[in-house]
């Protein structure tokens, strides 16, 4: 098992504006597998603020399981719900993107800075390095919103 991190996250772990009541909000990461993903492998993709509400979101990988029959799938989420955004994609199977959020996270409101996460919860049949880029967007929900 390895740990993961966004370049963004390592970076500057907290690096967005606050926003105004009503903004809409746009976040970008990038975590690059520098060995072959394995079963429970772990991510952190970056912060987003109290207030942040979801809209949506584009969860993209390279194919990080290269065998002919891939087994491979990706939760994304935070403390609160390791499947908040995305549950069991397929994505690194063959090198994909999904837009379809899971329904948990769908106008989900942050109600505290809260980091985003991810997990490989089976593991792929013939693991590949490889990079993975999660983006979120929604508005600020502030008390004028």
């Amino acid at each position: 098992m390895a740990a993961y991190t966004s370049k963004q996250y390592a970076n500057a772990p907290k690096a967005f504006v606050g926003g105004a009541d009503a903004n809409m909000l746009a976040f970008y990461w990038e975590v690059s597998l520098t060995a072959a993903a394995a079963n429970l492998d772990t991510f952190t993709f970056g912060t987003v603020p109290k207030g942040f509400q979801v809209f949506g979101g584009c969860l993209e990988s390279t194919d990080i399981d290269t065998n002919g029959a891939p087994t491979v799938t990706l939760n994304i989420g935070d403390s609160g719900s390791a499947t908040r955004l995305f549950a069991a994609s397929t994505v690194g199977q063959a090198g994909t993107a999904d837009r379809a959020l899971a329904v948990a996270g769908q106008h989900y409101t942050y109600t505290d800075d809260t980091v985003i996460t991810g997990i490989i919860p089976t593991g792929p049949a013939t693991g590949a390095t490889g990079t993975l880029t999660l983006s979120l967007y929604g508005r600020f929900v502030g008390p004028n919103s």
